[in-house]
């Protein structure tokens, strides 16, 4: 029997995936979380997501990309896309990160992966959609 996922993963050629972040979006963000491999990528971005309270952001929504960046130094971060009030989201986003001791990237110039003061080159980082 053929599963749900052998169906989608038929249906879509990962090789055509654009990394998220790549590419502006209107009235979207993009952040890369680094995952600590104690819980659940999914754990994780719940309690990141749902840290402040009362959150600052005031409407839209986040939620996993299905994206991972491995960094040459083998750290690992999952790409979480925010929309609507971006400016609360990425306040309540920095505010738990900071909090739980959980780093944030993110990609400029379409080139580079950006960690705190640290550069890395896309091209020698390993990408995996999920």
């Amino acid at each position: 029997m053929i599963t749900f996922n052998e169906i989608l993963n038929n249906l879509e050629d990962t090789d055509k995936r654009i990394i998220p972040g790549i590419d502006p979006i209107e009235n979207q963000c993009v952040l890369y979380f680094q995952d600590h491999m104690i819980e659940s990528v999914e754990k994780q971005f719940y309690k990141i997501t749902n840290y402040s309270n009362p959150p600052k952001a005031a409407n839209g929504g986040a939620n996993l990309a299905g994206c991972k960046i491995i960094l040459p130094n083998g750290k690992s971060f999952h790409a979480l896309v925010f929309h609507g009030d971006l400016e609360g989201w990425k306040a309540d986003i920095e505010n738990a990160t900071t909090k739980l001791n959980i780093s944030l990237g993110n990609i400029i110039n379409q080139s580079s992966f950006i960690v705190g003061n640290l550069a890395f080159n896309l091209d020698d980082c390993t990408i995996e959609f999920y």
